[in-house]
């Protein structure tokens, strides 16, 4: 038996212990899900209503409680946690306690109830945006020393104030997991150097079993030193088929980026990638090595790739052209590599090569704030035309040097692609894609969105809203405005 129980926002704890009061003994419940997700209004009386709630379920083997942006604080957890470790025989187990304003004190009493689980399979812990320290980070460390059984670990410690010293006792635990196959390592935003990262890819390099690894380090105090330390840990994850690796907002250069694309090559199974490199200090020379990596990648699928705001030029465009052009298996690709210093030979090269990708069907492409004329708009409606199984597209040219006629040759192009049904555009000013006859003649498109965020000029706005409505056969608009 399963029961999922939603409570709206706007709850209580007068309103909650309503809600729960008539509900009767679950003895045959197997599968519990709890959503109190942005109630402020539950408080301390509000866990012990959830707690005798919970009581009611002591046979559950699959439990999630979604507890965020409460106000629960440690008094609160102590009474959930005392009531979870009634319930003997949970394998599955879901927190989420994200931004309750949670300490030390909390950590040590989720690991507290968390350990008593020997056989647990699975664990969700989502701890984002609370106070937890290293002293969190140790105590929390300890689930893994005991709970050794675990296949799937999730934990998200983003935006807390975890140092070096934290995060290595964490990972060092980790060397426990030796049945572990998905680990979700969330860390972001916390005040991790070289030193805590170095002791993360040793951890993580203890798992000798992974098929599929997230880690989110982003906004943190990284330099080549701790991108290096990364990169030579995926060289020994040869099996992984999953790999999301963020690393935006740090201060990685070429050396880091090149130690990530040499540890990409021996990925060579991964059938979907997530790699955010945005906001580094990576030019030409750590993007050719990113570039070579891609060339194993014979059976990827699905790839996000961010390379906004670097320093990356058409040498650089050229490396990761050749790249993609291997990665023959390719679906799905999101790829944002705006904010740099591409010009027109780079963006026709980048765009030739995606289109030999031919089992493109869904693609987002952010090419915006770069060096491209109409020249590099010329190109890149020829190369658009080799996109023949291309049913979605997603296409940011914004603040370009592109003229009217750059833009006119594109949307023509875009009218033409026989197989093209969803078509997302941003505007910033009054870029006409939308101009040409063939755009409101065509057969193709069904769904068209208009993002105008960045056009702040009303009668820009207006142009391309008329020349969206006179499309005649769309099934779908959509518009989103800065004040949307």
């Amino acid at each position: 038996m399963r029961l999922h129980q939603y409570c709206q926002n706007d709850i209580t704890d007068n309103i909650l212990e309503q809600i729960f009061s008539d509900l009767p003994e679950y003895k045959n419940l197997t599968c519990l899900s709890l959503s109190l997700n942005d109630n402020n209004g539950i408080k301390l009386q509000g866990a012990k209503v959830v707690r005798q709630f919970l009581q009611k379920c002591l046979n559950v083997t699959e439990l999630k409680l979604f507890q965020s942006s409460n106000s629960f604080k440690n008094d609160g957890i102590l009474e959930i946690t005392e009531a979870i470790k009634e319930m003997k025989n949970i394998q599955y187990l879901n927190l989420d306690f994200a931004y309750n304003n949670l300490d030390d004190n909390s950590a040590v009493l989720l690991s507290n109830t968390i350990k008593i689980y020997k056989n647990l399979s699975t664990l969700i812990l989502e701890l984002t945006g609370n106070c937890f320290k290293d002293e969190g980070a140790s105590s929390l460390s300890s689930i893994f020393t005991d709970c050794t059984h675990l296949k799937n670990l999730q934990i998200s410690l983003g935006d807390n104030k975890i140092g070096d010293d934290g995060a290595s006792i964490l990972a060092k635990e980790l060397n426990n997991l030796t049945e572990i196959t998905s680990l979700e390592f969330y860390l972001w935003k916390n005040s991790i150097t070289d030193q805590g990262v170095c002791a993360i890819s040793e951890g993580i390099g203890k798992c000798k079993q992974l098929i599929s690894l997230k880690l989110s380090l982003q906004k943190n105090q990284i330099t080549d030193i701790g991108a290096s330390s990364l990169g030579q840990i995926l060289n020994q994850c040869t099996d992984l088929t999953v790999l999301y690796l963020y690393l935006w907002q740090c201060q990685i250069g070429n050396e880091g980026a090149a130690s990530i694309g040499e540890g990409l090559k021996s990925c060579k199974k991964l059938i979907q990638l997530e790699l955010s490199l945005s906001e580094n200090k990576i030019s030409d020379e750590g993007v050719q090595a990113i570039g070579m990596g891609l060339s194993n990648f014979k059976n990827l699928r699905d790839f996000q790739f961010q390379l906004e705001k670097n320093i990356i030029s058409d040498l650089g465009a050229l490396s990761l052209g050749k790249g993609f052009s291997k990665c023959t298996q390719l679906q799905k690709l999101q790829f944002y590599i705006c904010k740099n210093q591409i010009g027109n030979k780079g963006a026709s090269y980048l765009i030739e090569k995606l289109s030999q990708c031919t089992q493109i069907n869904n693609l987002v492409l952010n090419l915006g704030k770069n060096l491209i004329e109409d020249k590099g708009a010329f190109d890149i409606s020829k190369w658009l035309l080799n996109f023949e199984n291309l049913k979605e597209l997603e296409l940011s040219l914004m603040d370009n040097q592109i003229t009217e006629q750059g833009y006119l040759s594109i949307g023509t192009s875009l009218s033409k692609m026989a197989n093209l049904m969803s078509l997302i555009l941003f505007f910033s000013k009054d870029e006409k894609y939308l101009k040409p006859s063939d755009f409101a003649n065509c057969k193709n498109i069904r769904i068209l969105e208009l993002n105008i965020r960045n056009c702040f000029i009303y009668e820009d706005q207006e142009y391309h809203r008329k020349k969206a409505q006179k499309i005649k056969r769309l099934v779908k608009l959509k518009i989103k405005a800065f004040d949307a």
